[in-house]
């Protein structure tokens, strides 16, 4: 992974924190739209306008930190990590096709790393957990699957019934 990361600084990729401004969210908009299939599923961002974008990411700005990642002027990846105290957790980590050659994706995992570890940010959550490619991706990157229990409290007394029968 060590060597991905390099690869990336070494193909130029420059990953850096951006701006939420019109030229990054068209440069989103540009790897949403560039194909209708992503990991052998429909892509389901693919075919949204800029103001679909813009309005969508838009939401609570105040927690959400972007990353940027470029080949020249053009971006070529982005992740959007959303701060949730003493984690960040990854909203969107996505990369141009065109350029998987790059290595973007070790890069922006190396950058958000970073970037935790400035603003004191612990831990990382890396969304679901996969077996396939993107497990493979997450556990390379040095991310541990981690389980947690899920608590039920019934709020009405027909949730209480309904909790007691294990329904």
């Amino acid at each position: 992974t060590r060597n991905m990361v390099r690869k990336a600084e070494k193909k130029g990729i420059n990953i850096r924190v951006v701006d939420f401004n019109d030229t990054f969210i068209r440069g989103i908009t540009e790897i949403f739209n560039e194909t209708p299939v992503r990991q052998g599923y429909n892509f389901a961002h693919y075919g949204k306008t800029f103001e679909t974008v813009k309005h969508e990411l838009s939401k609570d700005l105040h927690k959400k930190f972007f990353l940027g990642a470029y080949y020249g002027e053009e971006l070529v990846g982005f992740s959007i990590l959303s701060n949730a105290g003493i984690f960040a957790v990854t909203n969107h980590f996505l990369c141009k096709v065109a350029h998987r050659d790059k290595a973007t994706a070790n890069g922006l995992m190396a950058k958000a790393v970073e970037v935790c570890g400035d603003r004191d940010i612990p831990y990382l959550v890396y969304g679901q957990w996969h077996e396939r490619s993107l497990g493979d991706f997450a556990r390379n990157n040095g991310f541990e699957k981690i389980d947690l229990p899920r608590y039920y409290v019934p709020l009405t007394l027909k949730g209480k019934i309904a909790i007691n029968l294990g329904i």
